[in-house]
């Protein structure tokens, strides 16, 4: 998950947090309500976050909870200079077999991720 950029078109709101920790009305942050629902699936264990801006918020919020998989951080120091492709290098940079990426600023409704899920795991599954 793609969550480093400084979201300055949302100044205020993100003056002292990334985009990816904006709270929705439910209380979550945009981050862990992805977090949770791609685990949700049972087609997802293991998530990769990659942070810049203000990344102690990121940390924070992630080392105060339990998921149902594998949470692991990943800094990009040049998050500020080279945008997201620079962050995508860095998530790949990682061993795994299989990589899908989204940003971690953006609302996906929890059936959404729910379809992109089986239409992932039926293609790996026809692949095999």
């Amino acid at each position: 998950m793609l969550a480093a950029g400084s979201g300055s078109r949302l100044r205020p709101l993100t003056d002292r947090k990334p985009k990816a920790m904006l709270t929705l009305p439910n209380g979550k942050p945009l981050l862990g309500h992805t977090i949770d629902s791609l685990f949700s699936t049972g087609a997802v264990d293991e998530v990769t976050v990659v942070t810049g801006y203000r990344q102690n918020a990121i940390l924070e919020y992630l080392g105060g909870r339990s998921f149902a998989g594998q949470v692991s951080v990943i800094f990009n120091p040049h998050h500020h200079s080279h945008g997201p492709v620079w962050s995508i290098a860095s998530a790949f940079a990682q061993p795994s077999s299989e990589i899908a990426i989204l940003n971690g600023d953006t609302y996906f409704d929890h059936a959404a991720i729910a379809e992109m899920a089986d239409v992932w795991t039926t293609t790996r599954a026809g692949s095999h």
